[in-house]
């Protein structure tokens, strides 16, 4: 009797054996959602706000990885283009106020860009000229208000939350 369950308890501990190993893959396999690869998969769907959360959270985790740094550099000058053509668009269709924020999320991401700042200032101008012609008339507007990083920021993390809010309901 006790041969008969040496093979029944033999293929119990394989079993368990094989559930414990299969567990082990997929926690190991969810290691693979670091930051960088949620980087990498945020920038193969073009979505470079979240691209540049993600680097640069890998980033902050392994400071010396130039991988994840030039990941980081290329999804900030991705992010930014997309935010000034959104911006240009917006400007074409006299959205003023809708055009000053992507170009302060732009010029954020990509601060050494001439032709974002030419079209922030530009935006400005347009903005306060279309909010009070009269003060644009009297010459009381400055060519440079100051920048605004709070609604900069905020621009950008509601851009995140709207792409989190939508990969939810994806799910």
């Amino acid at each position: 009797m006790s041969r008969l369950l040496a093979p029944r308890r033999a293929d119990s501990v394989r079993k368990s054996a094989g559930l414990y190993l299969a567990a082990a893959l997929l926690v190991s396999g969810c290691a693979t959602t670091s930051p960088y690869h949620l980087g990498e998969n945020a920038e193969r769907a073009q979505d470079y706000d979240r691209a540049v959360v993600e680097y640069t959270k890998a980033v902050h985790a392994n400071p010396e990885d130039r991988t994840a740094k030039l990941a980081l550099d290329r999804a900030r000058l991705r992010s930014s283009q997309e935010h000034f053509f959104r911006g240009r668009r917006f400007a074409a269709s006299q959205r003023y106020e809708d055009a000053l924020m992507e170009f302060q999320v732009a010029s954020e991401l990509n601060p050494g860009s001439a032709d974002i700042d030419a079209a922030l200032r530009d935006a400005r101008l347009r903005f306060v000229a279309a909010a009070s012609p009269e003060r644009v008339r009297l010459g009381t507007v400055a060519s440079s208000q100051p920048f605004d990083r709070s609604a900069a920021m905020l621009m950008m993390l509601a851009t995140i939350a709207r792409a989190e809010g939508s990969d939810a309901a994806r799910r």
